[in-house]
C-alpha cells in the first residue's frame, strides 16, 4: 500500500519530496479521519482518494508542472544502434509532450490503469466515477495520444 500511494502521489507531482510529503500528509489525514469509514473493504480506494487530494493540494500551493516519469516513457533503447537510440529519445520525449498537454485527470486515469495496472473498476472507485466513464475517458485520451502521435509523424 506504501508503495502504491507514493506512485500515486509520484504521478501527480514529479518529486520525490513532494510525493513523500503528500503521502505523509495523507497519512495523518487518515489517521485523523479513519472513523469516517464506513466499510473496511474500501480503505485501499478511500486512502488513495486521500493521497491524490493531498497531491493536488501540493500542485495548487506551489502552482508546479506535472510531468510523468521520464525512465516509464522511454522504450528500452539498443546501445549499440545509435540510430534507434534517438529514434526511440525523441519517441518518448514526444509521448511524453502529448501525455503532458491531456487533462490532469485523465492522464492521472492513463497512468493508473497502463503504468500502475490498476483495473478500470479501481481506478473508476479512485476517482468517485462510474467505470463506463473512467473507460470512455482513457479510451478517448488513447485516441487523442494516437491522433497527436500521427499529426507529428512520429507514427
Amino acid at each position: 500500500m506504501q508503495d502504491e500511494s507514493y506512485k500515486v502521489a509520484y504521478s501527480y507531482l514529479r518529486n520525490e519530496q513532494d510525493s513523500m510529503d503528500a503521502v505523509c500528509n495523507a497519512v495523518e489525514k487518515g489517521l485523523l479521519s479513519i472513523k469516517n469509514l464506513k466499510k473496511a473493504k474500501y480503505f485501499r480506494t478511500w486512502f488513495i482518494r486521500i493521497v491524490m487530494n493531498e497531491a493536488k493540494m501540493l500542485i495548487r500551493k506551489e502552482s508546479k508542472v506535472i510531468y510523468l516519469q521520464d525512465n516509464m516513457l522511454e522504450a528500452q533503447v539498443d546501445r549499440r544502434d545509435k540510430i534507434s537510440e534517438l529514434h526511440q529519445k525523441e519517441l518518448a520525449m514526444d509521448m511524453k509532450d502529448a501525455l503532458a498537454n491531456l487533462p490532469e485527470t485523465d492522464r492521472g486515469m492513463v497512468y493508473m490503469k497502463y503504468y500502475l495496472e490498476y483495473s478500470f473498476r479501481e481506478v473508476a472507485k479512485i476517482h468517485g466515477m462510474p467505470e463506463s466513464t473512467v473507460k470512455t475517458r482513457v479510451y478517448n485520451a488513447l485516441e487523442t495520444l494516437r491522433g497527436v502521435m500521427i499529426d507529428s509523424k512520429v507514427i
